[in-house]
């Protein structure tokens, strides 16, 4: 998912863009208005490296299910572009966040073992040139690494991005314009009492708190698109994993002898395809949404 990826980058520029400028301890410790932010704006730099390996991790799942297609339709497969050393390297740049309940660095190394699973399958797909009688085999020797690899990325995605990146834009967003409203507030009402407050405040019509008011709105508006962007991709991600494992569950129904590289049967064949094309519908709806929150 480009979008994703190019907004690491983007995302802790507006974090740091949208930190707020506070005379006091700008003062006193004699630093220049915008130093702070330009600090952090420094620190960007990095991310578009977390983009580009964000995006390889992506493309390898995806390259997988196009190598799978291809396979049942008799087309040539693409060989992926990434060795076993840059994908590694790769997940081990994804953001995956922070959390109390999971070990981080145990679900690393498990999407590097189903990353590298992938890839290998991937690389004799296409140095084997497997075709639709050895599908099914591809299909079962793969799922578990699949949805472990799936797993990754949508933790990538929640943990790292939304709740990350996104959280902390949004929260930058809030203390610049508290600071700002605060100041406001001071301003238009310098003789109430915190102690005596009266019944009723209200800004004038003339106030610039509704102009501020509206930037702050269209400021949260931008990254909870953003975060429906995320939200959206992770559901497609989930659809993905759950036809894999379809698939996977339909072709262990069969005989093990004929997990072999036999043809599957006529009915297999024609249910393989119903699940597929059923799945594939509900892909396409949420890539529909996807566009449309992206042309808005």
């Amino acid at each position: 998912m480009a979008l994703i990826a190019e907004d690491f980058y983007k995302s802790c520029i507006r974090q740091y863009s949208s930190l707020p400028i506070e005379p006091t301890p700008t003062i006193l410790q004699r630093r220049t208005p915008y130093q702070t932010r330009i600090e952090g704006l420094k620190k960007c730099n990095t991310e578009w490296k977390i983009g580009e390996d964000f995006q390889k991790s992506h493309d390898l799942l995806f390259q997988y299910i196009a190598a799978l297609e291809a396979i049942s339709s008799d087309n040539v497969v693409i060989f992926p572009d990434t060795t076993a050393d840059k994908l590694v390297n790769a997940i081990n740049d994804l953001p995956l966040g922070t959390s109390t309940s999971t070990n981080v660095a145990a679900e690393r190394q498990q999407a590097i073992k189903a990353g590298v699973g992938v890839l290998q399958l991937l690389s004799r797909i296409v140095l084997n040139q497997f075709r639709e009688d050895k599908l099914s085999t591809a299909i079962v020797n793969t799922n578990e690494d699949v949805q472990a690899y799936i797993s990754i990325l949508k933790t990538s995605v929640q943990r790292g991005y939304i709740e990350g990146y996104l959280q902390q834009e949004q929260d930058n967003i809030d203390l610049q314009y508290n600071a700002i409203v605060t100041d406001l507030l001071r301003k238009e009402f310098p003789d109430v009492d915190p102690n005596k407050p009266p019944a009723r405040l209200a800004f004038d019509v003339s106030s610039p708190f509704y102009s501020i008011d509206e930037q702050w709105r269209e400021k949260r508006a931008e990254v909870g698109k953003n975060i429906e962007i995320g939200r959206l991709y992770i559901q497609l991600l989930d659809e993905v994993a759950q036809g894999h494992n379809e698939l996977y569950t339909l072709i262990k129904g069969k005989p093990p002898e004929s997990l072999g590289g036999n043809q599957p049967t006529q009915n297999q064949q024609k249910q393989m395809k119903e699940l597929a094309e059923k799945r594939l519908g509900r892909i396409q709806d949420i890539a529909k949404k996807l566009e449309a929150e992206l042309a808005e």
